[in-house]
């Protein structure tokens, strides 16, 4: 989907301003996420942020962890599963 988020927090409850965020998504839904560090993060997806869920936006988590984490090293490229959304109603 075109125009979502990543978001990467450190807390892995992902409330609040987060670490990171990506720039929109392309038109294939592709994404790029530039982190700082290595460590862990914890990954969401929104149509928008800041402030609360609104109907019509889509959000996501990344799913291939039961916790939506990713553990990366310092200067790696990742490519990562999808990240599924869902529009809030």
């Amino acid at each position: 989907m075109q125009d979502l988020y990543v978001f990467a927090y450190l807390d892995s409850r992902m409330v609040g301003k987060p670490t990171y965020i990506s720039a929109a998504s392309d038109a294939q839904g592709f994404y790029r996420l530039y982190l700082g560090t290595g460590g862990t993060y914890y990954l969401g997806a929104r149509s928008t942020f800041g402030g609360p869920l609104e109907p019509g936006e889509w959000v996501g988590t990344f799913d291939a962890r039961v916790d939506h984490s990713i553990e990366i090293k310092e200067n790696l490229n990742l490519t990562l599963a999808d990240i599924v959304v869902r529009e809030v109603w």
